[in-house]
């Protein structure tokens, strides 16, 4: 609302068409941040399922999520920001 560079970038076909395509509905921006993180160093947080604390402490009623990443630096399996385990999501929700 107070950047026009961010409202630019929230508003982006090229990331926007994909999200419609993948969810299959129209989306919305549910959060937005910035951050900063080097390689090897900075806060770490423990493996975690995003949507339950969405849907507990904010009422989202569905894991109909999909998370976007603008990375500013080259990404390899040394700094990369997020580590996915295969296959967890068919556990469904796991009680926090």
């Amino acid at each position: 609302m107070f950047n026009k560079v961010f409202h630019n970038l929230i508003r982006e076909p090229r990331l926007l068409e994909p999200a419609h395509q993948l969810l299959g509905s129209q989306v919305y921006l549910y959060q937005f941040k910035i951050n900063l993180k080097a390689a090897f160093g900075g806060d770490v947080w423990p493996w975690h399922q995003d949507f339950i604390y969405w849907h507990k402490e904010d009422g989202i009623p569905l894991p109909k999520v999909i998370r976007l990443a603008i990375l500013l630096d080259d990404l390899n399996e040394f700094n990369g920001p997020m580590i996915f385990i295969p296959g967890s999501h068919q556990q469904g929700m796991l009680d926090v």
